[in-house]
This record gives C-alpha cells, sequence and structure tokens, in this order.
C-alpha cells in the first residue's frame, strides 16, 4: 500500500464485497489497464475532493465541505449498507493492476465465505488527500488496530514469473506484514491470480529457483513513495525485531505458499491426465520441492508414479499422435533417434542404420504437423520435459534420503545403464554426476571401495570440463572429502595415500589416530580446492558453499579446532537460512552440529570455585548455547519430517538427552531418550513392512521393469540390463532383509542402551516412579539391545561387550550374582580380545568381578 491518513482519521471502516463489484461494473470502461495508483489519482481523489460530510452525533456544526475517504464519502451518501467494520485487511502494492486486485480478492473468496464480510483496502478506508506526519505515533496506532481483524490478504500482483512479485519490493507491504504477524489470531494468507500462480509454475518447471525468490527478500533494499517513509519503517522495524528476524518471516510464508501453488498445479494436472503416458514436468517440480521441505515420503510417491508413466506400454501410433513430448523423452534417452549407437546387426549394420534413419525421419516429419503439447497450448509454452533417467536419478535421491539405499543403489546403476547405452558411451557429464550419485550413496552403505572408484571416474571426466563442469569437479571433491571424514584408514588406503610422520614405536592406538588426523587433514585439502571453485562459479552465497562451510568445520571439529569449527558452521548457517528460511531440514542440521561443538567446548571447560558454596562448578554458558540450538532444531525436525525421515528427529532427541545426561537433568534426559526409541521403533515397523513387501514381489518386480521398458521400444539387451539392475532375482531378496535392515537396528540398539544404562546408574526410572516398571524398562532395554547387536554384529564384536557389561551392572543392581558374573566374565573376554589383557575395559570390569 502507499500512503495513509494521520492518527485522527484513521479507523477500521471497511467496504463489502458487493460494494467492489458495484465499483468494477460501474467504472469497468476507465479500469482497463489501470493501476491501483492511477485509480486512486484519477477516480477516488476527484469523487473525494469536495464532498459534504455528515455532522457527527454529538456536533451541532453544520455539514462542511471536506475531502475524505471513500468510506466517508459513501457514509455521507446515506450508502451504509456497503461499510462497516472491517474483518479482512488487504495488503497490496499499487503498481497492481486494480483489476487483478479484484480478481484476487474474488478469486480468494471463493475459498473463504467473505458474504458477510467487510475488507479493508487502504485506497477506500485511507482519507487518500493526508500523508503521514510522524510516522511512530502512526504506526503504534496501527498496531492497535490490527488484533480488530481475523484475515491478512496478500496480494501479490503483479508477479512476472522470473522475477520476485512486486510486494515483496514494498515498504509499506511488508511493514503490513510485520504489524499483522504480531498477532497470532490473524491469518495471513498470501495469494496471486491464477494466471500469475500457473506463470511462476511454468517458470519452476522451466528451471526456475524457487531459493532465487526466498534469497531476495530483504526489507533493507525495499522501496516506498518518499525516502523519508521508506527510512522511517525500516528503522521501526529494525529496531523491533530486527531485519534478519522479519526477513525470516516472510520467508517462511512465501515458502509456504510456493509449495501450495506448486502442490494445487500438480493435483490439477494429475485429474486433467489421470490417464496419460505423458509424464507431467508440474508434478515433478512438486516433488522437488517437498525434497526440499523434507517430505521425502510424498515426493517418493510423485516419482514412483512418474516412472511408471514413463514406462508405461504404448503402441507406436500413440507415440506419434502425442508428439515430441512423448518420444523426445523416452526417445532419446532409449536412444531411438540416436542412429550411430543403435544395436548393430552382424550381418549387415550399415542396412540396419539407414532403415532405422528413415523410419525416425518418417516419424519426425509426422510429430511436425502434430500440435500435442504435454501441458500448455503451444509448444512455447510447454514445459520441456526431464528425461528418464533424470527421473530415475531423482527417485533414486529420495530413496536415498529417507534411508532406502538399497532401492537407491539400483536405481541409480539403473540410470547409468540407460545414460551409457543412450548417450553412446561413459564420456559424458550425466553419466560422470550419477557416478557421483553412486559414489555417495557407496559411501553410506560403508562400501568404500566401490565409492572411490565412482567418485575418481567422476573426477576425472570433470576437471577436464568447462567451468561449469569444473564446479561439478568441485562437488565431487566435497564427497571425497566426506570419505576422508567417515572413513578414515579405508580411504587413505584406497586413495593411496601413505601416513608420514609416525614414531615407528606407536602403540596400534596411536597409529590409528595419526591415521584419521592425517584423513581428516586430507578432507580439509579437498574442501578448500572446492570451496573456492565453488565461490567463484556460484557465488559466495549458494547453497553448495554453505554444505562445504559445514563439512569444512566438522573437519576442524575432529582436529580440536573447535573456534575455526563454530565460525564455519555460523557462516553455513546463515547462507542456508537467507537463502531458504528457518524451516529448513538444512537448518536443523547446521544446528545440530554447533550444539555439538558447544557441547564439546562445555566438557573442555575446567571448573572453577563457586563463592558462596566452594564447589568447582563449569560455566554453563556452552551448555545454554547447546540445548537452545538442540531444541531449534527439533523444532525445525517435529514441523518438517515425515514418514521414515523421522530417524533425523529421533536422533535429535537422542543427542538432546545425552546433553541432559551431562548436566545431571536425568529425568529429562530419559524422558527425550524415550521419545528416541518411539520414533524409532515406528521407523523400523515400516521399514520390515517394506521389506517384506519386496520379497514377495509386490514392488517394481524384475518382469514387470522388463515388460515396460520392453513396451517403451526399447527391445534390446539394454531392456534386460535395466530390468536385472533395478530388481535383483526375488530369491536373494529375502538374504538382504537383515543387512538392509541393519542400521536401523543398530540404531535403536544404541538409544536402548542410553536409556537402560541411565535408569541402572540412577537406580531407578526418573521419569517413572515405580521401582519395579523402572527395573523392567532397564532390562527390556538392555536385552533388546543386547539382542540387535548381536544379530547385526555377531558376538564377539566391541559394542557386544559394552551390552554385556551393562548387562552385568544391572544384574548387580537386581541383586543376581550369578547373572552378573555370566554377563561380565563375557565382556570381560570380548574387550580382551580385542584390546588385550591390560586394557583400561579390562580392568574395569575385572575390578568389578572382584
Amino acid at each position: 500500500s502507499a500512503r495513509m491518513s494521520n492518527p485522527n482519521d484513521f479507523d477500521d471502516i471497511g467496504v463489502s464485497l458487493e460494494f467492489l463489484k458495484l465499483f468494477k461494473h460501474e467504472n469497468l470502461g476507465n479500469l482497463h489497464g489501470m493501476t491501483t495508483e492511477q485509480v486512486v489519482e484519477y477516480l477516488i481523489r476527484p469523487k473525494t475532493s469536495l464532498v459534504a460530510t455528515a455532522p457527527q452525533p454529538k456536533s451541532k456544526k453544520s455539514p462542511t465541505p471536506d475531502k475524505t475517504s471513500y468510506v466517508n464519502m459513501l457514509k455521507s451518501q446515506g450508502q451504509n449498507q456497503y461499510i462497516g467494520k472491517s474483518t479482512v485487511f488487504i495488503s497490496h502494492p499499487w503498481r497492481c493492476k486494480f483489476l487483478n486486485l479484484l480478481s484476487a480478492i474474488e478469486e480468494w473468496e471463493k475459498q473463504q465465505d467473505l458474504s458477510e464480510a467487510f475488507l479493508w483496502i487502504d485506497v477506500f478506508s485511507v482519507n487518500q488527500h493526508e500523508s503521514i506526519t510522524e510516522f511512530k505515533s502512526w504506526a503504534a496506532h496501527f498496531r492497535t488496530f490490527v488484533p480488530g481483524f481475523k484475515h491478512c490478504l496478500v496480494v501479490l500482483s503483479p508477479w512476472d514469473p522470473w522475477k520476485e512479485p512486486m510486494w515483496l519490493n514494498r515498504s509499506w507491504c511488508l511493514f503490513e506484514f510485520f504489524a499483522f504477524s504480531l498477532d497470532d489470531k490473524c491469518e495471513i494468507v498470501f495469494f496471486a491470480i491464477k494466471e500469475e500462480r500457473m506463470g511462476v509454475v511454468n517458470a519452476m518447471a522451466r528451471g526456475r529457483q524457487y531459493e532465487d525468490i526466498l534469497s531476495n527478500i530483504n526489507l533493507e533494499v525495499t522501496e516506498a513513495g518518499s525516502e523519508r517513509e521508506q527510512n522511517a519503517i525500516k528503522d521501526y522495524v529494525n529496531s523491533k525485531v530486527g531485519y534478519s528476524h522479519f526477513n525470516q518471516r516472510v520467508k517462511m510464508h512465501m515458502k509456504r505458499f510456493l509449495l501450495n501453488v506448486v502442490k494445487e498445479a500438480s493435483e490439477s494436472v494429475q485429474k486433467q491426465y489421470e490417464n496419460s503416458t505423458v509424464p507431467s514436468e508440474i508434478q515433478y517440480v512438486y516433488a522437488k520441492f517437498l525434497m526440499d521441505m523434507g517430505d521425502f515420503q510424498e515426493a517418493e510417491k510423485l516419482l514412483e508414479r512418474r516412472l511408471k508413466t514413463f514406462l508405461g506400454g504404448v503402441s507406436e501410433n500413440e507415440v506419434v499422435q502425442k508428439g515430441r513430448g512423448f518420444v523426445s523423452t523416452v526417445g532419446s534417452v532409449l536412444g531411438l533417434h540416436q542412429t550411430r549407437h543403435l544395436p548393430k546387426d552382424p550381418k549387415d549394420p550399415r542396412e540396419v542404420k539407414r532403415m532405422r534413419r528413415r523410419k525416425w525421419r518418417k516419424k519426425l516429419a509426422l510429430l511436425e504437423e502434430s500440435k500435442f503439447a504435454t501441458e500448455s497450448e503451444s509448444d512455447e509454452e510447454a514445459a520441456e520435459p526431464l528425461p528418464l533417467s533424470q527421473t530415475m536419478s531423482d527417485y533414486a535421491s529420495v530413496n536415498e534420503k529417507l534411508g532406502k539405499l538399497w532401492i537407491a543403489k539400483r536405481w541409480y546403476k539403473a540410470c547409468l545403464v540407460l545414460q551409457i547405452e543412450s548417450l553412446g558411451g561413459e564420456l559424458n557429464a550425466q553419466v560422470a554426476s550419477t557416478k557421483h550419485n553412486l559414489g555417495e550413496v557407496m559411501r553410506r552403505v560403508g562400501n568404500v571401495v566401490e565409492s572411490v572408484k565412482y567418485l575418481k571416474a567422476a573426477l576425472e571426466f570433470f576437471e577436464r570440463g568447462s567451468a561449469e563442469d569444473r564446479v561439478l569437479a568441485a562437488d565431487v571433491r566435497v564427497s571425497i572429502g566426506n570419505l576422508f571424514l567417515e572413513y578414515p584408514l579405508e580411504t587413505l588406503k584406497e586413495m593411496g595415500i601413505r601416513v608420514t610422520g609416525v614414531d615407528p614405536g606407536a602403540t596400534k592406538s596411536e597409529q590409528v589416530d595419526a591415521g584419521k588426523q592425517a584423513a581428516w587433514r586430507e578432507a580439509l585439502k579437498e574442501y578448500d580446492k572446492a570451496i573456492k571453485v565453488q565461490r567463484q562459479v556460484r557465488g559466495q552465497l549458494h547453497l553448495s558453499v554453505a554444505d562445504t562451510l559445514s563439512n569444512m568445520a566438522t573437519a576442524h571439529r575432529n582436529l580440536g579446532a573447535t573456534s575455526r569449527a563454530l565460525t564455519d558452521f555460523e557462516r553455513a548457517l546463515k547462507i542456508t537460512e537467507d537463502r531458504v528460511g528457518t524451516m529448513d531440514l538444512r537448518v536443523s542440521a547446521t544446528l545440530k552440529n554447533m550444539a555439538i561443538v558447544y557441547q564439546t567446548l562445555f566438557l573442555k571447560e575446567k571448573p572453577s570455585a563457586d563463592s558462596e558454596e566452594g564447589k568447582q562448578v563449569k560455566d554453563r554458558t556452552f551448555a545454554i548455547k547447546a540445548e537452545e540450538c538442540y531444541t531449534e532444531a527439533i523444532a525445525i525436525e517435529k514441523a518438517l519430517c515425515k514418514g521414515d525421515n523421522q530417524m533425523e528427529l529421533a536422533g535429535s532427541y537422542s543427542d538432546l538427552a545425552a546433553l541432559y545426561k551431562v548436566l545431571g537433568r536425568e529425568a529429562e534426559s530419559a524422558s527425550c531418550y524415550k521419545k528416541a526409541l518411539t520414533l524409532k521403533h515406528k521407523v523400523l515397523e515400516r521399514r520390515v513392512k517394506l521389506v517384506e513387501d519386496e520379497a514377495q514381489g509386490s514392488s517394481w518386480s524384475l518382469d514387470e521393469v522388463h515388460e515396460a521398458l520392453s513396451r517403451a521400444h526399447t527391445r534390446t539387451v539394454q531392456a534386460l540390463q535395466v530390468s536385472t539392475v533395478v530388481m535383483p532375482d526375488l530369491r536373494e531378496q529375502r538374504s538382504f532383509q537383515h543387512k538392509r535392515l541393519r542400521p536401523l537396528h543398530l540404531s535403536l540398539a544404541d538409544t536402548e542402551t542410553c536409556l537402560g544404562a541411565l535408569i541402572v546408574r540412577l537406580r531407578g526410572d526418573p521419569d517413572d516412579p515405580d521401582p519395579d516398571q523402572a527395573r523392567k524398562c532397564a532390562r527390556d532395554q538392555l536385552v533388546n539391545a543386547l539382542k540387535r547387536r548381536v544379530g547385526a554384529l555377531g558376538e564377539d564384536h566391541v559394542l557386544v561387550g559394552d551390552s554385556l557389561r551393562n548387562l552385568g551392572l544391572l544384574h548387580r543392581w537386581l541383586g543376581d550374582e550369578r547373572a552378573m558374573r555370566e554377563h561380565l566374565e563375557r565382556a570381560r573376554d570380548v574387550y580382551r580380545k580385542h584390546y588385550g589383557a591390560l586394557d583400561d575395559r579390562v580392568m574395569t570390569v575385572q575390578e568389578l568381578l572382584d
């Protein structure tokens, strides 16, 4: 909005929807093409310049000519049926086409019941002949005026889909948002007319990134009608909440609006093309958006549906009728028109090529006559469909995010086979990108040999390419750095790097530590090379820079440089929040990393004497900061994590529980451990069902994929290769079940051990006063943890020794001498086997036995 009246002439009277329709009808000939600013200048001000206002009830003065607001003019004319106390506030820029503003209100009205409502629109409710004289007193008055509203409708028009909506660049509009965002009872609704919503969706389908819209939200660079008003608004908001906090509020609402817009378009396309064999790019955009928002479960469903659409059977005639939307998508990937890569006929390969080339040219001629477009009336408006290999890659990616690494690995391999076959070999950027993805999955499953193989191949290709390829090489270097971080010794061996400077007489433990230190330094070298290229090519504030900063911070933390680690995490957090807002899983991940650093600093803090009691106490500043970071991360994950992705939330509860345990807050620690266990059990149940269903062939089966690819005009050895990669023989599935669920079982065992050990140490459950229930809870948790660890790791693993020792301590508490000795002796034997007879763990257990 633009100019406002002074506080003395400011009230909450608005106009009805019926009045807006009447105003539009009476002025329709003039309104075409007019902005709101022009409507005020040429229609509203002239009509309200010389109006005889009615005398006030207690006033003896006669009506006098005056310049007034439009609602006062209606009141003086006795048209009270069109005005009343407002319940809906309309926030809009004056450069919006006035008819678009009315269209947005009418369109939103279909979702709300506005028949009895009155709308506060500044051009009608405010005296447009006056301006604010003193902003601070006016702003204070405006904030007292806000609680009477139920809705604040933000009209984002005008909106060029490749730029930001005008509303985001106007200081007055953002001030209105600020005032209403302080009132929890008022619902703020972002809205745009349908044409603009679809324009934004189509732009996103063509590659427009929603992060670009969010990253440009900044009150400091907005404009107002005058520099005085502009500076007054900025100074006022900054003094109340600060620029950064305010910008995050706007980004959060804008992000939700964009998600709803893409969701609406996706559902519309789904209904319209329910039985279509043409994959929807809008649904693809929605799936990608859901992935960024952390809703991997729903994204997986959309991408799986898209895959089955790609691989669905259609006849050759249907392909021709539907045009190049399908053929360029499936045909280009499956190699239909790349004649130099067609399967060779040993009898006469040249004749086969000629025949296929003629057949393809005939198809192209027919396609040129076709007017088919996937989701629009013309080819210019239709988004170019992404290839099948890209959908395979994204489907693999979302399963990787969900922790279904066995599925992700298969689909990445299927994607790789398709790309190599259709693109004529391995020297291609798409192939290299898929190898990079495969290297990442292999890293997560712990297969360092395969991971290094794929990452080296991807790096070798990208290093030889253009500037764009070099930044992809930087991304590969980040992955290699991650390998050094997670598997230091194994990666050093596979990369052929020798550890130097180690004392020949060093113990095995010292040699291992030296190897880890060397690997972490190698990781920093890779990150440093990567971030220089990323900053140069993508800019200082790109999300990839934030990711690399987080990884560098982790390496510094491992090397003991906690101050440097904290600085890098803070820089990464700022970039991520500026780009995507605070409600994002990347933000929560960085917060948790910062919490770990603060926790480390707290543990390193030396206690000092308490002046009052003379006790040695620690400064808890770092502990408080760690708790704040964990709490904020949990709030984000509770809002965003769904389905299998709740493992992130469970991990956060476990980390917070460990912090509470260190701080001596046992009841809160036990409560957090129990929340983590509940979430992990739910995920385990879903994961078990998934693996069982897959083993029974109810998901993508070998025959199903083979048949689908064959119907998609690829009756070559390629179809067999893809289907074999996508779905291994079903008889082997059952033997993989336990292996696939092992990481989840081990995660559960860790939490069960922590909770059980805490109850044993405290001789009771701080979350449950019943002693019998406490003993039962501790026994159940520790026995379950032992079973999971034995099943996943074998009876001689160190973690099994830890579980046996904890069970021994439990039985000592329960007074069962025989069971205590049995478990402690087994624990001692496991420790002795791994660490030798003189290790501290062995000696500690022996002392318990003696």
